[in-house]
């Protein structure tokens, strides 16, 4: 007699598919947990980045803008730096650069000073340097670091050294 027999799966084949299916869905896990962390990590790093853009930008404007070097306020070749400018607009005369606990601010006149680095960035070191020609504007030299506050970067050791020299424009 010529029976046919059903195939049926047996509990080894089962367990294998089970297993077989967990690895797979382990692997996707956790490649969508590397994707996820990645981008926090890249938008970590362009606020960091950013920071350091607005700092340069505001010291940029200031330094184009003003009249002269406030020599006597100012604190040169120092990692603790300020940089005091005087201005043409009286109200924003001087403007200064400065650091505190390690945050940098600017304060133009008798206005209250602005923190220009964010609360998940801290500033290492700022240190001002003059260089005056004889028939070219002064420049100032600026080195700074700036390192992450952020869990989230501080664990790459990141840190962006800038170096910059910048003129005050000739009148």
């Amino acid at each position: 007699m010529n029976r046919k027999q059903k195939k049926a799966t047996t509990l080894v084949e089962a367990i294998l598919y089970a297993v077989l299916l967990a690895i797979f869905m382990l692997a996707a896990v956790m490649f969508a947990l590397q994707i996820i962390g990645l981008t926090s990590v890249s938008e970590n790093m362009d606020e960091f980045q950013s920071n350091q853009t607005i700092i340069l930008q505001k010291i940029s404007d200031s330094i184009y803008t003003a009249e002269s070097i406030d020599t006597d306020n100012s604190v040169f070749d120092d990692d603790n730096g300020v940089l005091s400018l005087i201005m043409e607009d009286e109200e924003k005369s001087p403007t200064q650069f400065f650091l505190t606990e390690n945050n940098m601010f600017m304060q133009e006149g008798e206005a209250d000073p602005i923190q220009l680095n964010t609360n998940d960035t801290k500033i290492d070191y700022l240190n001002f340097k003059k260089i005056s020609f004889s028939k070219a504007p002064d420049q100032i030299v600026i080195d700074m670091q700036i390192s992450p506050i952020s869990n989230d970067l501080s664990y790459d050791k990141q840190e962006l050294p800038l170096h910059i020299s910048l003129s005050l424009r000739n009148l």
